[in-house]
């Protein structure tokens, strides 16, 4: 019974004695007796329906406060208490994430904070829709929107793109430094009459060739820039729609990749490009030596988290990232086959969304994945400079060459006119010249003949002078002969007198 119902009762009851009593002994009562008598009656019954009210108000925010459970209905309604639990719970897990099991099930406030904090961190700062006036050899003067451009100080480097996306065929326009900084309440045009803007010079950091002063010159969009360059993700393009977006965004011999990208891993898939997911089953420490005891500022994976690390221990710029074949045969991780499919944050299993419902959380088989290798795009900037500088040195080289090869050519024109006319007149001596033989080699046999009848005639004298003197000879030697017999020789004198002879 109700309380309500009872009180009820209990002032009939009353009720009643009250009048019985009072009809037994009105006779020797009084006027003011019955006056008093009367006042209190009057008084208790307006206690009493007071506290009637009471009762019900009381019982109206019990039902409110606590909840009423009718005949009808197996569980009681949901009051304020129940309701502000759950709102209460409900704040919980926007602030800290909803758990089950201990696995966040569903990112919170908190969560959420820590991935702006890593993705404006690793980004860095960015202004938009900056407002670019072309100057000489590269040089720029930017009108920034304020209250960001108070931010950018002089001598800061910033890398520079148009506010357009790949299909509307945004580039890089390269990397600035800040020459000054200079504060301006000046609108950019009439539409913008309360707009405020830094006004920023910027000259190239690096020399610029002609085609990149030229990209500059007739870039007519605004600009974006940035003090860090980009870096690289697996999910900005892996939660995206393989069969528009990235066909859109990407180069044609690129897309294959980003597609296999977080998907399961193939047997022919390199080792390092494999990640496995693994739950730690103790504190696992930052330092490289995993045998010391982690406190709480060195713990980088603690004990039941879930993580992908590569399948072998990798070397990336002198940081060994441990590998989870290595950390199993130390008992310090266990390989996962399956795992429940509210598993969201930070694991990303690919192709399996994070239910919405409890009801959908399920036991899913999971793989080794595939990894790509992400891109350093600062570098591949770099490398693509630098190619194109060199591709530029290149053509104004072979440009040059050109046009000496045509001065060449027409040297080697004219010399191979001139050959052709000293051709054409040699041919002219050469017949001449065999004339002339003609005629040389008819008075050389001539000669020859006659050189002949010479020599045969020059033997002959010879041979007679040969005869003649020997002949000669004889005559004298005979000659010589009769005449000692006619005349004796004399004693010869001598040519120097002694001295005393006379």
């Amino acid at each position: 019974m109700a309380p309500n119902d009872i009180l009820m009762v209990v002032g009939i009851l009353a009720i009643v004695l009250f009048l019985v009593s009072l009809g037994m002994s009105y006779k020797s009562w009084r006027a003011h007796t019955l006056i008093l008598v009367f006042l209190v009656f009057c008084a208790a019954v307006t206690q009493f329906v007071l506290s009637a009210y009471v009762l019900r108000t009381r019982q109206a925010w019990h039902e409110v406060i606590v909840g009423v459970r009718k005949v009808n209905q197996e569980k009681r309604s949901k009051g304020l208490e129940v309701k502000t639990e759950i709102l209460k719970t409900k704040n919980e897990h926007l602030k800290n994430g909803q758990r089950v099991s201990g696995i966040i099930k569903k990112e919170g406030i908190k969560q959420l904070d820590q991935r702006i904090s890593g993705v404006v961190f690793d980004r860095g700062s960015r202004w938009n829709d900056c407002q670019a006036t072309p100057g000489a050899d590269g040089a720029v003067e930017l009108k920034v929107p304020n209250p960001e451009g108070t931010q950018l100080r002089k001598n800061m480097l910033l890398y520079a793109f148009e506010s357009k996306n790949v299909q509307e065929q945004g580039q890089y326009l390269g990397t600035f430094r800040v020459d000054k900084v200079t504060v301006s309440d000046a609108a950019a045009d009439a539409d913008a009459a309360d707009t405020t803007f830094t006004t920023v010079s910027l000259v190239p950091a690096l020399p610029l060739t002609a085609s990149e002063i030229e990209r500059i010159d007739n870039s007519d969009a605004t600009w974006t820039i940035y003090d860090t360059m980009p870096i690289d993700s697996h999910y900005i393009f892996a939660e995206m729609d393989p069969d528009d977006s990235r066909a859109a965004w990407l180069p044609k011999s690129t897309v294959a990749e980003y597609d296999k990208d977080l998907q399961p891993a193939e047997e022919t898939d390199p080792a390092d490009r494999i990640e496995v997911l693994v739950r730690f089953r103790e504190d696992y420490p930052s330092g490289t030596d995993a045998e010391e005891a982690p406190d709480e500022s060195s713990v980088r994976f603690s004990s039941g988290q879930l993580a992908w690390l590569p399948k072998e221990t990798v070397d990336i710029d002198g940081e060994l990232i441990p590998g989870a074949d290595d950390l199993e045969e130390q008992e310090i991780v266990r390989k996962l086959t399956s795992i429940r499919s509210d598993a969201g944050a930070g694991i990303k299993l690919p192709g399996y969304p994070a239910p919405v419902a409890t009801s959908e959380i399920k036991s899913i088989s999971v793989a080794p994945r595939y990894v790509r290798q992400l891109r350093d795009y600062r570098s591949l900037f770099n490398a693509y400079r630098l190619a194109r500088v060199r591709h530029e040195e290149e053509t104004e080289m072979l440009t040059t060459q050109a046009a000496r090869l045509d001065v060449d050519q027409q040297d080697i024109d004219a010399s191979l006119q001139a050959a052709k006319e000293t051709i054409a007149r040699l041919e002219s001596d050469k017949k001449q010249h065999a004339n002339e033989q003609k005629v040389a080699e008819a008075h050389l046999k001539a000669l020859n003949a006659q050189f002949k009848q010479l020599r045969s005639k020059r033997n002959r004298l010879l041979k007679e002078n040969d005869r003649l003197a020997a002949e000669l000879d004889r005559l004298e030697k005979q000659a010589a002969r009769a005449i000692d017999r006619r005349a004796p020789a004399s004693e010869p004198q001598d040519a120097f007198p002694r001295l005393g002879a006379r």
